[in-house]
């Protein structure tokens, strides 16, 4: 082997090397680009957000300040008032009881089982609270028929 082809191996060796460097280093650049770009869209969605936050909080405190600059007789009566004319415990209890039976009733279609069931009672309890609370099963019935 002579001193020329010596050389042309060595040069095609490190001209082959630098060649493989060259695409593994553009295949990892590529990679890197991919969380790059994974890790601004995660960031832009933590800035969205942050912000949708700040906005939200800055518009209640220019809500509380309006109100308590203007005194505004209707915003008191929806805001105030209701604190005062509070009903007694038990009497909204019975309210928000019936307002329930009769929304699950409603969904069940007056399916008493299904609708024990998915209030967590047994069904002779559930019974008791239709007729604690002077609900009819028929009506319920009634109206999905009609539709």
């Amino acid at each position: 082997m002579t001193i020329f082809s010596r050389l042309v191996i060595g040069y095609l060796t490190i001209f082959i090397l630098v060649i493989v460097l060259s695409l593994y280093a553009i295949v990892k650049m590529g990679e890197f680009s991919e969380v790059t770009h994974s890790v601004l869209m995660t960031n832009n969605r933590i800035s969205d957000y942050a912000g949708k936050l700040s906005e939200t909080v800055l518009s209640q405190i220019r809500c509380e300040r309006k109100f308590i600059i203007t005194e505004d007789l209707i915003l008191e009566k929806k805001v105030i008032a209701p604190q005062e004319s509070l009903r007694p415990l038990k009497e909204a209890r019975d309210a928000f009881e019936k307002a329930y039976l009769i929304h699950l009733l409603e969904i069940c279609e007056g399916n008493v089982s299904h609708a024990s069931r998915l209030a967590g009672k047994y069904r002779a309890d559930f019974y008791d609270l239709l007729r604690k609370h002077d609900l009819k099963i028929e009506e319920f019935k009634k109206q999905n028929n009609k539709v």
